[in-house]
């Protein structure tokens, strides 16, 4: 069992196609890609005409972390993996026959996610 806190099991992910979906299937949405600071341009600067001279220097510094955290993910987002996902097999079903092949899927994405450096910790149902 694995824990996210006191007395908060995380239910574990035993299909390897879900378990492939959340870890190389994130297709981002473009539009939720764009500025929020672009967004938001109107009301920073009527703000930033009624704050004390102090708050001005807080609310830039806060603006250019929130700049450079879009930009950082702009750019993961148009990175290459450095190793390729693995390739599972097709309509391998969740039954007792087939959890030699379920087991081999698991452990190919969970090698494969800390080469590309995807976690660090990890857990095999």
């Amino acid at each position: 069992m694995s824990y996210a806190g006191p007395n908060k099991p995380v239910a574990p992910i035993d299909d390897p196609y879900q378990m492939f979906e959340k870890l190389y299937g994130r297709v981002k949405d473009k539009e939720s890609l764009k500025s929020i600071l672009d967004d938001v341009r109107e009301d920073l600067t009527r703000v930033t005409k009624q704050v004390s001279n102090e708050d001005k220097k807080l609310l830039e510094e806060h603006l250019t972390f929130v700049r450079d955290m879009e930009r950082e993910l702009q750019t993961s987002d148009q990175q290459a993996l450095p190793h390729p996902g693995p390739e599972l097999d097709a309509g391998v079903i969740n039954e007792n026959d087939n959890i030699p092949r379920i087991s081999r899927m698991q452990i190919d994405m969970l090698v494969n996610s800390f080469r590309n450096d995807m976690t660090r910790v990890a857990t095999l149902p």
